[in-house]
């Protein structure tokens, strides 16, 4: 499965990560950009203390993972 990891820092300079599950195809350096901005632009989240959750884009990582049933109890 392929998932898209995106990391942002808060408007109190500590990490914050968005993670899009299941998705398929490629996505480009531009399209992230403009997703990620488009994110910090729309200033609509914030932590319960008034902090901006996605204040500056850090990176956008694709990850592939791989899972191998080892045992599965089949009730």
């Amino acid at each position: 499965m392929r998932s898209i990891n995106f990391s942002f820092k808060t408007g109190d300079n500590k990490s914050k990560s968005l993670r899009l599950s299941a998705y398929e195809g490629n996505l480009t350096q531009e399209a992230a950009q403009k997703f990620m901005q488009a994110l910090i632009d729309a200033d609509q989240f914030y932590t319960p203390d008034g902090v901006k959750m996605y204040a500056q884009a850090v990176a956008a990582r694709a990850v592939d993972t791989e899972s191998t049933d080892i045992f599965v109890n089949q009730l």
